[in-house]
């Protein structure tokens, strides 16, 4: 199944929000995952913030997603992103499937990259990512279309 589907990172760039690319990685390394668009064991557990996450090893979906996200990452310095989107398209018709949107948050108004932000708050939003993921997963049909 790893070439059945096509995904895309579309970026809308609006302001007054952020948050560390990171989430988003778990995010979208969820998405793809749960709903099988690459195969299970492209995947290996990764221990971050005392948590067990998914990551995929595949170095394509590795290089793309650092090369989107890096590039991006300027402009929530700059708190213009307010939103990642990841839409699953069909790899012969380029017809979306599903769209994932992931919304950023800023902390707070100053740009402060030395402030660290609590370990048990950054596994809270991990955790209430990943669960709203899951739970909107459990009620959408399988991904069965090439």
């Amino acid at each position: 199944m790893t070439d059945t589907f096509g995904w895309v990172v579309y970026l809308e760039k609006l302001s007054n929000f952020y948050s560390h690319t990171q989430g988003t990685v778990h995010g979208i390394n969820s998405v793809l995952y749960q709903r099988g668009i690459y195969p299970p064991e492209s995947f290996i557990p990764v221990e971050q913030f005392d948590l067990t996450l998914l990551t995929s090893f595949d170095e394509r979906v590795k290089f793309y997603l650092n090369k989107v996200l890096g590039q991006i990452e300027e402009f929530m310095l700059k708190k213009l992103v307010k939103q990642v989107s990841m839409v699953i398209i069909r790899m012969d018709t380029l017809d979306p499937i599903e769209r994932w949107d992931f919304s950023i948050e800023y902390e707070n108004n100053e740009l402060n990259e030395t402030c660290p932000k609590d370990k048990s708050l950054i596994q809270k939003e991990i955790c209430n990512v990943l669960r709203q993921i899951s739970a909107s997963i459990s009620y959408l049909p399988l991904l069965d279309t090439p």
